[in-house]
């Protein structure tokens, strides 16, 4: 993958936001790379069978994973201000982001996975932003990377960041699909 950190208008997926995929005990051992999967499923390919998505994995216990790690595409992380595709809402003509657009995927996937059997048994759900630099404002799509700020109260460094990520992934054939 050539840009692990770059959303497009019809794959906002950005690779670098799902830390599984860079763990060596789930790319070195192809069974557990297999089960990194897109949230809505992949559709059967070549060489590899389809998945079930979020929705169908919740319906019964047995068929919901112990762990899951969800990464949500840079629109509905509120990366994105302006998101390059769809947020979610149905309309193809709203590329509104930022909190609207993470608060539009939590209303759609929270109340899914609480009404799931496993997540009445014991479930337990974390939500964690790492956009969030009070007060909220918006520069461009994101305030992580914003250079130009004089405000000292936001702590933004004053040069751009380096890069912290692999340039590659060892399970680039499962690829999230386009939405």
């Amino acid at each position: 993958m050539p840009d692990p950190g770059s959303a497009t208008a019809v794959d906002q997926y950005v690779a670098k936001h799902n830390p599984v995929d860079w763990f060596h005990s789930l790319i070195d051992n192809p069974a557990d790379c297999a089960k990194v999967v897109p949230l809505t499923g992949l559709a059967a390919a070549p060489g590899h069978p389809a998945e079930t998505g979020l929705a169908q994995d919740l319906q019964q216990e047995s068929t919901t994973p112990k762990f899951s790690w969800i990464s949500p595409d840079n629109c509905s992380d509120a990366h994105d201000a302006t998101c390059k595709g769809d947020n979610l809402t149905g309309d193809p003509n709203n590329h509104q982001g930022g909190l609207f657009a993470s608060d539009v995927f939590l209303e759609k996937y929270i109340p899914m996975i609480m009404a799931s059997p496993a997540f009445q048994k014991d479930g337990l759900i974390q939500v964690i932003f790492d956009e969030g630099f009070p007060p909220y404002k918006v520069y461009g799509n994101s305030i992580a990377d914003f250079t130009g700020n004089t405000d000292p109260t936001l702590n933004v460094p004053t040069t751009p960041r380096s890069p912290l990520w692999p340039v590659a992934t060892s399970c680039p054939a499962r690829t999230p699909p386009a939405r």
